[in-house]
């Protein structure tokens, strides 16, 4: 659901299902994490091939089954819906670029995750009922995050870079778009980024950034 939601707002069609892909065994012991996550896209290339796997634990699909946050979003189970978004989210973009015999970096991956984990959360919380925007949102994503304390010092940075990329990008999003109820404009301009190079993203967003 996760999956065809992300489809309809970028109108992309990479051609398979996250389902079709999905690992739920426990990672094995010499995965390079100490702390072993509850999602993550595996990746392995080779030549021109690429295999994929999207890795979410037991635990956390038992969760979101007893508490569907497509159902009713909350603060109980807001950050494990994030953790399936940026899977998912990942998965799509790498199929998608594949699909189309385009490069896809890490930094952009995650920059796309962030901002669909806040899009798919306000679409969700006005298909509730509750408003277009909730309360602090922008806040938890982008001010609130907290990284593995594992992680090495590059991956570190990198996703330093894409949170502050994606809050710069999203805060524009809120303020030309969001708050006037502009839909249709709001889809036009989500399509169009997702499309765009690497560079030319990042570029987009530093140009929102001197503007305000």
């Amino acid at each position: 659901m996760i999956q065809h939601h992300l489809e309809r707002i970028y109108a992309i069609d990479p051609g398979c299902r996250a389902e079709q892909f999905l690992v739920t065994d426990p990672l094995p012991a010499n995965t390079p994490m100490q702390n072993v996550p509850e999602e993550q896209l595996l990746v392995c290339e080779e030549g021109a091939e690429i295999g994929l796997g999207l890795y979410l634990s037991a635990g956390l699909l038992g969760r979101l089954r007893k508490d569907d946050p497509l159902t009713r979003l909350h603060d109980g189970n807001f950050a494990d819906l994030c953790l399936v978004i940026e899977g998912v989210s990942h998965f799509l973009c790498v199929a998608w670029h594949a699909s189309r015999d385009r490069p896809v970096t890490c930094l952009e991956l995650e920059l796309q995750a962030e901002i669909d984990k806040y899009i798919l959360a306000l679409l969700l919380a006005a298909r509730q009922g509750h408003g277009r925007a909730p309360r602090g949102l922008h806040g938890r994503l982008f001010g609130q995050f907290h990284l593995a304390p594992d992680l090495d010092h590059a991956t570190r940075q990198r996703y330093h870079r894409a949170n502050g990329y994606a809050a710069t990008y999203c805060a524009h999003l809120e303020r030309r778009h969001l708050r006037s109820g502009g839909v249709r404009a709001l889809l036009r301009e989500l399509r169009r980024f997702y499309r765009l190079q690497q560079h030319a993203k990042l570029g987009h967003i530093k140009r929102r950034r001197q503007s305000h």
